[in-house]
């Protein structure tokens, strides 16, 4: 899903498995977004256990447009591989959207208006996802999936 941020375009990830909204740190980067400390500090583990690095900044009050809809939100800054914004279960529990998982489309109201978004018809979902990513923090953990284009897979 494409999205724009301060007239870039972003690569967008709906994904209710994970439990934070997160921003890709190259993408801070590279727009020079001012971030602000996290409420929590988390040691993230890829799931194959190479490599660790912290999680402790967050963006707050990002403007996003992603189609028609419009929003400030908020996110914790992590390293991603293929997408710049990750909409999780926190996005998920505020929207409450009606989700078509065949044609791929999220209905919910947003400042007093119906909002209709269009996913990309040509991403599938495969029993091969190419990146999993496990984060700790305390007792709390976050799971990635990330699903993508099947010519991506090599499948």
């Amino acid at each position: 899903m494409s999205g724009e941020v301060h007239g870039h375009l972003v690569k967008v990830l709906f994904d209710t498995g994970s439990t934070h909204n997160v921003i890709n740190s190259s993408l801070v980067k590279k727009l020079k977004l001012k971030t602000t400390p996290s409420a929590y500090t988390y040691r993230v583990e890829l799931a194959d256990g190479k490599g660790s690095e912290i999680w402790d900044r967050r963006v707050v009050g990002l403007p996003v447009q992603i189609q028609t809809y419009k929003d400030e939100l908020d996110f914790e800054i992590v390293r991603l591989a293929r997408f710049d914004l990750v909409l999780s279960k926190q996005w998920h529990a505020s929207k409450k959207p009606t989700i078509d998982f065949q044609t791929h489309i999220y209905q919910f109201n947003h400042n007093g208006h119906r909002i209709i978004i269009r996913g990309d018809p040509d991403v599938k979902v495969y029993r091969r996802a190419s990146t999993s990513t496990m984060v700790k923090s305390e007792c709390k953990y976050l799971y990635f999936l990330y699903l993508e284009h099947k010519e991506l897979l090599n499948l």
